[in-house]
């Protein structure tokens, strides 16, 4: 999905709020430039940026769901270990990967992982139905269907020619394999509603150039919204929706701690922002009329 074009002014105003969002007034003298050195490789969207966390603050939380705590170390070197998985499982650059997950750390696991094998990885909603996730499957030429164990019969159904639980995918994750840094990291397919038919993907460029792609899209939002570096936020949007997405990546990039939960409540979405002080929530519009 391309960016629509804007003027020099505008590119140099985003710019600023992505380093105004990721600079910290006070912080140690080599964790910036550990940082760059690490994105280096994988370019400036969101691998850069969870490599650029991983190395910048390691032993800081990344995610919190409902199973505890993952650090951006654990982060990292666990969407190695998968991606090396995939890579043996026959996952190639060009490969179309679906991932139907709810919300917690195997989510964001699974998705670096694929990015990190040059796939193209299809973000499916948790809501299909068995015949409609088939269809989604067949249509979008998926391969490999990453899944949680809830939606294992469905995952049945498919044409995918390998079907992965959330068991394997965590023996995957803990092995000790490594995947290289690619030429080129692969990209997010997020479907459409399907209100006028089938659902269809579109390309977001996650993963786009320092021109005209994720650096520009993260400098339009960060323009708006006053994010900034280390915050906790409370992400209660589906990570296979847009705006989850949106803000996984921008949590990665200004290494931030995310709250996930796999089902949304009202209360308890409340209850963590309240227990972990955070300074930021992400919701969808029929979410906070919920709340």
């Amino acid at each position: 999905m391309s960016l629509p074009r804007v003027s020099v002014h505008e590119q140099l105003w985003s710019r600023a709020a992505v380093a105004r969002t990721l600079l910290r007034p006070v912080e140690r003298p080599d964790r910036l430039p550990r940082a760059l050195l690490a994105m280096l490789p994988w370019g400036p969207g969101m691998l850069g940026g969870a490599a650029a966390a991983a190395a910048r603050y390691p032993r800081a939380e990344a995610v919190v769901d409902d199973d505890g705590v993952v650090t951006y170390r654990q982060l990292w070197r666990r969407s190695g270990a998968l991606a090396a998985g995939l890579e043996a499982a026959g996952a190639r650059p060009g490969a179309v990967i679906g991932l139907l997950a709810r919300d917690h750390r195997g989510f964001a696991e699974a998705l670096l992982a694929g990015l990190r094998t040059r796939a193209r990885v299809v973000l499916l909603n948790t809501g299909f139905a068995g015949p409609q996730l088939a269809e989604v499957v067949a249509a979008e030429d998926i391969e490999l269907l990453l899944h949680d164990d809830e939606f294992t019969a469905a995952a049945a159904t498919t044409t995918a020619s390998v079907t992965w639980g959330e068991g394997q995918l965590d023996e995957l994750a803990q092995g000790r394999g490594r995947s290289r840094a690619p030429a080129q990291a692969g990209h997010v397919v997020i479907l459409t509603s399907g209100t006028t038919g089938r659902p269809k993907g579109a390309r977001r460029d996650t993963e786009g150039g320092v021109s005209g792609g994720a650096l520009d899209l993260a400098g339009a939002v960060l323009a708006r919204i006053p994010l900034r570096a280390r915050e906790t936020q409370v992400l209660a949007a589906p990570l296979f929706h847009a705006w989850g997405l949106a803000h996984l990546g921008l949590g990665l990039a200004r290494c931030a701690t995310t709250i996930v939960a796999r089902r949304f409540d009202p209360g308890q979405t409340l209850a963590a922002v309240s227990e972990h002080q955070a300074e930021v929530l992400v919701v969808v519009p029929q979410m906070l009329q919920r709340i």
